[in-house]
């Protein structure tokens, strides 16, 4: 069982970070925490002279 365990451990090693990879490059899955988070850090009536 030698040659099977590590050819399954080889696709697991290979496919997790390219997986981790494709889905931290998927921006409309983060796209509305980010927004959220910006406008946490800087409200936008902060730039606007509204104070």
């Amino acid at each position: 069982m030698g040659v099977k365990l590590e050819i399954f451990r080889m696709i697991i090693y290979l496919t997790f970070p390219v997986a981790m990879f494709w889905v931290s490059n998927q921006a409309e899955w983060f796209e509305d925490d980010v927004i959220q988070r910006k406008r946490e850090l800087w409200p936008p009536e902060k730039f606007l002279g509204a104070e």
